[in-house]
């Protein structure tokens, strides 16, 4: 290794003591090299307790020096590079090994010293307080949740027949479609929230992770009593199949349809609208029908119209002449499925006819 002499060193007569300016004793020098001093006598290094102090023997022989020029000899050669090493180690990190304590000798270590006590995953899980869901619906305070649990993620949670009114606020089910108000044959979760006391909920009803339906509904519970759910309205419901239980709407809010009989429009409300064309053919003579003191011979013609969608009542039945010499029509027998529009002309040639009925499908 090559001689140290990096800055400056000051001696005193007499003295071991040797303090250094721009040193570094610490990395560069042990017990037992040799010190060159100012004086160009020969001492041995007896001590290096910093980078900037050395403790020579014998006493220093030379005059007092404060600025003097030095050299460190190595005398150890490898060995003293690999304690260098190892003193800069136990410099830099001895404290904070020592404040280790026995954490550094134990091969696991305890949840109580910062660790988990374990040598699997599933035992350092358990020790740190880590439990996993007991089932989908687990609403446990402070447990993991697996894929699908409550409806999050992958698998739908298990089904229960549990009734909404029994579920407490906050709670979140997974719920068989006819249970507690729900749509049939529809698998939903319920998230209850609360309002104002333990008792008062709303339910938001929703389907779960593999169930083909896209309804959400909403309901509430106020005391005891449990009011029935209403489906929300959303873009893939405002069009369909309009239905409905007990005169409450459950399907589209508005459902369009055609068939050979003509056109209709169902409304979730109850209102139902029907309408097409027809051809008289050619109008039959009939007698005079005229009254007063002018007498002449008209034509008309009774015609079946077949409703594209049935009535449950209230049916108002509106016949307009869109074409021909035809100047009146009136509906007759009208009833639920079906009406006759009569037709009047001044000439047997034919008529179109469009008609309107309006009224209820439930």
């Amino acid at each position: 290794m090559p001689w140290y002499k990096v800055g400056t060193v000051a001696v005193t007569a007499g003295q071991t003591t040797v303090t250094g300016t721009g040193t570094n004793f610490t990395l560069n020098a042990r017990a037992g090299d040799g010190f060159v001093g100012p004086d160009g006598l020969e001492y041995e290094i007896a001590n290096v307790p910093s980078s900037t102090a050395l403790s020579i023997l014998p006493a220093y022989r030379g005059v007092t020096v404060s600025a003097g020029s030095y050299v460190i000899k190595p005398m150890q050669g490898y060995p003293k590079d690999l304690a260098d090493r190892v003193k800069l180690l136990v410099d830099q990190w001895g404290a904070t090994l020592a404040s280790l304590g026995t954490v550094a000798t134990e091969n696991i270590v305890p949840v109580s010293k910062g660790g988990t006590g374990a040598t699997t995953q599933a035992d350092a899980r358990t020790n740190l307080g880590l439990v996993r869901t007991a089932s989908p619906i687990d609403s446990t305070a402070g447990r993991l949740l697996g894929v699908g649990d409550h409806g999050l993620g992958g698998n739908a949670p298990a089904r229960s027949t549990t009734a909404l009114s029994t579920l407490t606020k906050g709670g979140t089910r997974a719920l068989n479609g006819d249970s507690g108000g729900l749509p049939s044959a529809n698998t939903s979760l319920v998230h209850t929230f609360p309002w104002d006391n333990d008792t008062s909920a709303l339910r938001l009803v929703h389907p779960v992770v593999g169930d083909a339906s896209l309804d959400v509904y909403l309901g509430k519970r106020a005391g005891s009593t449990e009011y029935p759910l209403r489906r929300l309205v959303h873009s893939g419901n405002i069009v369909g199949t309009a239905t409905q239980a007990s005169g409450v709407p459950t399907g589209a809010i508005i459902e369009r349809g055609a068939n050979a009989s003509g056109n209709y429009t169902k409304y979730a409300d109850g209102t139902l609208e029907c309408w097409g064309t027809l051809d008289s053919g050619t109008l039959p003579l009939t007698s005079s029908n005229f009254t007063g003191s002018t007498a002449g011979v008209i034509y008309f013609a009774n015609i079946s119209i077949a409703f594209p969608a049935a009535f449950a009542g209230s049916i108002v039945v509106i016949p307009t002449i869109t074409s021909g010499s035809g100047f009146g029509a009136r509906p007759t027998n009208v009833n639920l499925n079906s009406a006759t529009i009569q037709a009047y002309s001044s000439t047997s040639t034919a008529v179109t006819i469009a008609w309107l009925a309006k009224g209820r499908w439930y």
